[in-house]
């Protein structure tokens, strides 16, 4: 099944998702996610969804979009004019021909902004091409390159929702029990999610330095002993839940002393893309940068 999930920037929570055939494509699903999302909402993705038909599909349903560009889609709509870094141009994007479009929208033409920003980031220059609806007075140069700076956040939270919340694979056998599983497991993450959020609010960092899986062992623990203890807690759930909170608040990162290496793709067992797992991690990740293999 593909799924397509969206995460509030600041909790990381799930607001938004939705499952459907392999066969269908993530621009599509975004459609149907937009067509549910209430009016006004922020959708801040990846060069994916960098296309017109989501941007004509947020204005559609009175929302706005902060999305990455590929070099060749921000080289038409600059129109053949270079831009310089920490440019911001107003520009109108125009759907081609091989643009799809989701049912009931007008191909016409979407005014927004193309912002340009080049930086270094671990001894790498990286070009960020940017297309956004909303406005230049409200919503300068500076924020939204830090609001979209947040969105690799969404790839950690997806992280956590497959290894954590055990949901890389589903033990079911029709689709009726996937979606459930899917749903509820999205549900029991965010759940997750909100204790870690009222926790963050006790601490001067925020959420940011509290350890997900950490919270999650947390909350498993005490409500395995609030079940079995029901009669004895319910007339203090109040003191409960402080206590749950206070305890979620210690759960924090461990600080490291040397930046975590990039990994190598590879999986075990299993009959994908990259190539196969063998051996320890160290010595495949020797054999990886001696060959520099894909």
């Amino acid at each position: 099944m593909r799924i397509l999930v969206g995460f509030c920037a600041r909790s990381g929570a799930v607001l938004s998702a939705i499952a459907g055939a392999v066969q269908q494509s993530e621009q599509a699903l975004a459609w149907k996610l937009m067509e549910q999302a209430s009016a006004f909402t922020l959708w801040i993705a990846d060069r994916n969804f960098g296309v017109w038909s989501v941007a004509a599909q947020a204005l559609r349903y009175q929302q706005d979009v902060l999305v990455r560009l590929t070099k060749n889609r921000a080289r038409k709509l600059c129109a053949g004019r270079a831009m310089q870094n920490g440019e911001d141009r107003p520009v109108g994007w125009r759907p081609s021909r091989q643009d799809k479009a989701a049912p009931g929208t007008e191909r016409e033409t979407i005014k927004g902004r193309l912002i340009y920003v080049r930086f270094s980031k671990a001894g790498k220059w990286i070009d960020l091409w940017l297309f956004t609806t909303l406005d230049a007075q409200d919503y300068p140069l500076e924020l939204l390159v830090k609001w979209y700076g947040q969105r690799w956040q969404a790839e950690l939270n997806f992280r956590s929702i497959k290894t954590q919340m055990k949901m890389a694979e589903l033990d079911v056998a029709t689709p009726e029990m996937a979606q459930k599983e899917f749903y509820a497991g999205l549900l029991a993450y965010s759940l997750v999610r909100a204790v870690m959020w009222e926790a963050g609010e006790r601490l001067q960092p925020g959420i940011k330095i509290l350890s997900f899986n950490q919270a999650r062992y947390v909350m498993l623990a005490r409500l395995m002993n609030w079940m079995r203890g029901l009669r004895v807690l319910a007339a203090s759930a109040d003191q409960w839940a402080r206590e749950l909170i206070e305890e979620v608040a210690l759960q924090t990162l461990a600080k490291r002393r040397k930046p975590q290496p990039s990994q190598m793709r590879r999986v075990r067992h299993r009959t994908q893309k990259f190539p196969p797992f063998r051996g320890s991690r160290d010595a495949a990740q020797a054999h990886h940068l001696a060959t520099k293999t894909l």
